[in-house]
């Protein structure tokens, strides 16, 4: 999950078929694990967080009715599926060529472009780069630097969580992602607003 980089598209693989294509919106940050019921008792309390916005599919693809074109793209260790097209149940977030991405993008029938906002990604470039400034800072303390480093992550995941939550403008009813900017209205920092067009 370190490995994830913003705007990288993530395949939902569920029962089968991919349900769902992802845009990663930010880097891996450290978090608690969420409650998975009985699933996941010897795992650590803390992982790894990746803040993903999700595009559900209206046409949901079986990579294994279509395996053969994508075999020769399988990369030898840890692939997501074998190579008779199941799922690979010990695998979970692996990396994939841009071969393999191509097919998947070519079923699905839908352009990477189509997943991508370019404009969160850009943004995050620029949040990233801002980090880097932050950490470089040398007339502010340790506890300064990771407060304005905080906050700066936090937007990402108030524009994530907004996404999860609302699907079009409140005022304009917009319903493209890539038209619209999540925002923060009123005092203190707390929404009265989720989304503006």
């Amino acid at each position: 999950m370190a490995a994830v980089k913003p705007g990288d598209l993530i395949f939902s693989f569920r029962d089968t078929r991919i349900k769902a294509v992802g845009v990663a919106l930010g880097l891996a940050q450290t978090a608690d694990k969420p409650n998975f019921g009985a699933a996941g008792e010897n795992w650590e309390k803390e992982g790894w967080l990746v803040p993903v916005e999700y595009t559900e599919l209206n046409v949901e693809v079986r990579p294994k009715d279509f395996i053969e074109e994508l075999r020769h793209h399988l990369p030898r260790r840890y692939a997501p599926l074998q190579a008779n097209g199941n799922g690979n149940q010990g695998a979970y977030l692996v990396s994939i060529s841009n071969g393999f991405a191509s097919v998947l993008l070519k079923k699905i029938g839908k352009p990477a472009s189509f997943f991508v906002d370019l404009t969160d990604a850009e943004r995050q470039a620029k949040d990233d780069e801002s980090q880097k400034g932050i950490e470089g800072r040398t007339d502010i303390g340790e506890t300064q630097k990771r407060q304005l480093i905080q906050a700066r992550r936090g937007q990402g995941i108030f524009r994530t969580n907004v996404r999860l939550n609302e699907n079009k403008c409140r005022i304009t009813e917009v319903a493209d992602t890539r038209l619209l900017i999540a925002s923060c209205e009123g005092s203190g920092g707390y929404p009265r607003s989720n989304r503006v067009g």
